[in-house]
């Protein structure tokens, strides 16, 4: 979760500020509730994001245990780069891509990244975060955290949220640019997930999103 970085930098590794904000409420009082902290995440600042290669440090022991998890909840895990594949961000940004970049976080977030294989003057990306109940720690959901309430908590914590209908069971567009929670946010069961688009302008990041994300919705 990062304001977009000058060209030659890697965009966004995540932006979720609910999430971001929530896992640093919980270490600075002691793993605190995430319940508890998602009440303390509002108006999120661009200072205050994490970004999770750099400037954030995740214990490998910890990044390991959850990408190794396979048999929390009902459902199997959803892979955020079958549901968006590199071919899909080809056909978007008009250019080859770079193989995806896929990170995870604590929260058990995680994130597929494509940046053209020649970034020139301009970012332009296309990225998918996938928040699924299934995949996140016993102790968020013994606290009563799931994908739904995530999506229901986000809605509401961010500013100038547009609820829309004909995406999964929920969604909302979050505007596009530097805010956080930017891109198209979509629930759809046990599985919450974002998708973010940087094409240059709102009009134009908002209708390739709203495609990936259906297709993405077909895919699940």
């Amino acid at each position: 979760m990062c304001s977009r970085p000058m060209p030659r930098e890697r965009p966004l590794t995540t932006r979720h500020p609910v999430l971001a904000r929530s896992w640093q409420c919980a270490q600075r009082h002691n793993n605190a509730t995430i319940r508890s902290c998602l009440e303390l995440a509002k108006n999120p600042s661009r200072k205050e994001l994490i970004v999770l290669k750099g400037k954030f440090i995740v214990a490998p022991a910890i990044l390991v245990g959850l990408m190794a998890v396979s048999s929390w909840g009902a459902g199997a895990l959803v892979d955020p780069a079958v549901l968006l594949t590199k071919a899909d961000a080809e056909a978007v940004l008009g250019t080859p891509v770079k193989d995806p970049e896929a990170t995870a976080n604590p929260m058990g977030q995680k994130i597929v990244h494509y940046s053209p294989a020649a970034q020139g003057t301009k970012v332009r990306y296309v990225q998918i975060s996938v928040n699924q109940t299934a995949a996140m720690p016993e102790r968020m959901r013994k606290n009563g955290m799931s994908a739904p309430k995530l999506f229901e908590d986000s809605a509401r914590l961010l500013s100038g949220v547009q609820m829309l209908t004909g995406f999964g069971d929920k969604a909302f567009w979050g505007g596009s640019g530097l805010k956080a929670g930017a891109g198209l946010h979509v629930l759809k069961g046990d599985v919450y997930f974002s998708v973010d688009v940087a094409l240059g302008s709102e009009q134009a990041d908002r209708q390739a999103a709203e495609k990936l994300a259906k297709l993405a919705l077909s895919r699940m």
